[in-house]
């Protein structure tokens, strides 16, 4: 593995076990066994380290998300799709789920914070799209958008930790199950 490589997983574990403040660029440097030139040749600083490994982390899944979430007038079909992908994608790389949907709820003007927004602004773009695009089908939706954006997300990231903390089984029917009761609220 490259120290580029061995950088970016590194950081990602110190990141995740104690909080990106908690952690220091020498930490990193000492752990990888390199030098703070060897970082910052790579990186714009521990800032850019964060950035580059949200980056990595979620391109893909964020394409994987938007197909999921294409609209084809079949509410419970789509958020099927796009639980499948938040589970896969959770349960691809467990410990970069955990961190990236923690960093949401960092304190407003952290660095955290403004590393991880850009890509939560696109999923809940996205999200928003979706719902507002059901409105036909489902005219008691409308003017709700925003809710049922936060609410999915929150729905879909606690079915994932449950998933990936064992305490439920991810089958299709316990994955439908769960929608459906998601569903039953946001229809009420």
């Amino acid at each position: 593995m490259s120290n580029k490589e061995l950088l970016l997983s590194t950081a990602l574990s110190l990141f995740a076990e104690r909080g990106y403040s908690a952690v220091g660029v020498q930490e990193i440097v000492d752990s990888v066994g390199v030098t703070k030139p060897t970082l910052y040749h790579y990186f714009e600083g521990k800032k850019g380290l964060l950035e580059e490994i949200i980056k990595r982390k979620t391109s893909v899944f964020v394409q994987v998300f938007f197909q999921a979430a294409e609209y084809h007038h079949d509410l419970t079909y789509t958020l099927q799709k796009m639980m499948k992908a938040i589970l896969a994608f959770a349960k691809q790389d467990p410990v970069f789920y955990r961190y990236f949907t923690s960093l949401r709820f960092s304190p407003m003007n952290s660095v955290e914070k403004t590393c991880v927004e850009p890509v939560y602004a696109l999923i809940d773009k996205k999200l928003q799209s979706l719902f507002v695009s059901s409105v036909n089908e489902h005219g008691n939706l409308r003017g709700k958008e925003d809710i049922q954006t936060v609410t999915f997300w929150g729905f879909a990231t606690e079915i994932a930790y449950l998933v990936l903390d064992g305490k439920m089984e991810e089958t299709e029917s316990s994955v439908y199950h769960a929608l459906r009761q998601f569903e039953f609220g946001i229809y009420s």
